[in-house]
């Protein structure tokens, strides 16, 4: 199954290249995960390396959109960390919103993958 991943990244929120490594460091070790798993992650939190030292990189909305493209071809969603009620602007709200619009299948822990693998 196609699983599109929705952790915390940082960016948006004023993290340091290296403190949204770290975040992505988590986000690649779920992929690891899911990939023994049997499952195809997709993962957005990739894009950082594209975007980092990039002069001509492109806007936020740009980069939200290109991710939103992983999402259209996913069939569930996992979705791990948590969503602030105060971080209303937040990527992982907006995926969320977006995957269950898309009536994708949404998981909260990599438990309920292994429960549905196919």
């Amino acid at each position: 199954m196609r699983i599109y991943i929705i952790m915390p990244y940082g960016r948006r929120r004023g993290l340091s290249d290296a403190e949204c490594e770290k975040n992505i460091e988590k986000a690649i070790e779920v992929a690891r995960q899911l990939i023994l798993m049997g499952h195809e992650p997709l993962l957005p939190h990739l894009l950082h390396f594209i975007h980092k030292g990039w002069a001509q990189s492109p806007s936020e909305e740009r980069w939200a959109y290109i991710a939103a493209i992983q999402l259209l071809a996913a069939e569930a969603v996992l979705v791990t960390g948590e969503i602030q009620d105060s971080d209303e602007g937040s990527n992982m709200r907006k995926e969320l919103a977006q995957a269950k619009i898309m009536t994708k299948k949404i998981f909260y822990s990599l438990q309920e993958v292994k429960d549905d693998k196919v």
